[in-house]
């Protein structure tokens, strides 16, 4: 090779080097832009036009509509997404930022686990997509926390860039977990009377035991126990379940009254074998007080025209339950 041809060599490899430094630190510069920026800017700032988001895992996706103002599950007929659960969710979306950017490779890629689940199960994180009306507004991938759990490793679908973002994405992954739980929650201490197909057991003070009618003391602690964490994993609207069951009859029927004079009225239906279905009715004594009659004004809307499928644990029990 003649010297001028080495020279023009040394040249280009040069310019090819200096070249992929530029790149490197404009790609370095890009991502600093990002860095204690919000992750889902886009849905930030889109606001109350946000109606949609899907969370997608490798156990299935999870779709959440606001509809009147309220997140709902549409795969539960519209029910109510849980408002702790929903609430959590939505402050990590409007405040997560990107912390930390961390030098790419295939194996930390696969490792912190940012493949999209709707392109592989094996090695995916949890894709969340927001979107308002049909239009995708942010769709970002996350993997698992880091060393320190301080953070959660993060990328686009689209992308092999590698973030640590703040926020917390422990989120369920089922749709039955975004329900709300409890779906009702009695205090042991608040109850004053049970009525079961007819049998009563009641009592005068909270601080005194359940007696029946020849004033026979009862113990209902396992029941009282269950009545303040009563627990669904399913939810159908009125309509589909008289479509699904139009001839089923009640089971058994539980009335607890509170001493406030709020009573709770359950109607329990078993239209198949380990599976138990419940509706829920808020009532009134003769003369409500006003705190009452507001509750039942507030609340009613989470159980009228709803059926809710009761918890495999507490199914039996409720089912078979007799005061002795």
């Amino acid at each position: 090779m003649s010297k001028t041809a080495k020279k023009l060599l040394i040249i280009a490899i040069t310019a090819l080097l200096a070249v992929v430094a530029v790149l490197a630190f404009l790609r370095f510069r890009s991502e600093g832009r990002l860095q204690g920026r919000l992750v889902f800017a886009r849905t930030y700032d889109a606001g109350e036009k946000i109606d949609n988001i899907v969370i997608t895992s490798n156990v299935g996706s999870i779709r959440l509509r606001q509809t009147d103002g309220y997140w709902t599950l549409p795969d539960y007929g519209g029910y109510y997404a849980d408002f702790r659960i929903i609430s959590r969710f939505l402050d990590t979306l409007n405040s997560s930022t990107y912390a930390v950017p961390m030098p790419y490779s295939d194996e930390l890629y696969a490792k912190a686990h940012l493949h999209s689940p709707l392109q592989e199960k094996q090695n995916s994180g949890i894709l969340l997509q927001t979107y308002a009306g049909e239009e995708l507004v942010d769709a970002v991938v996350i993997g698992i926390n880091d060393e320190r759990n301080r953070y959660f490793f993060a990328s686009s679908p689209d992308s092999r860039r590698i973030w640590l973002v703040n926020g917390d994405y422990d989120i369920p992954y089922l749709t039955s977990e975004w329900l709300p739980h409890p779906i009702v929650d009695i205090p042991s201490s608040a109850i004053e009377m049970i009525n079961i197909d007819g049998q009563v057991v009641g009592r005068s003070l909270s601080i005194e035991e359940f007696r029946d009618r020849l004033g026979v003391g009862v113990n209902v602690d396992m029941l009282t126990g269950i009545l303040s964490s009563l627990d669904v994993d399913a939810v159908m609207s009125r309509q589909l379940f008289d479509e699904q069951y139009p001839d089923i009859s009640v089971s058994r029927i539980y009335d607890i009254t509170t001493f406030y004079g709020l009573m709770f009225h359950f109607n329990l239906y078993e239209p198949q074998k380990n599976r138990l279905w419940v509706s829920i009715k808020l009532l009134s004594d003769t003369l409500p007080k006003t705190a009452v009659s507001d509750y039942i004004k507030d609340n009613s809307f989470l159980y009228e025209d709803w059926y809710f499928s009761i918890s495999p644990l507490q199914r039996d029990f409720l089912l078979n339950y007799k005061l002795m």
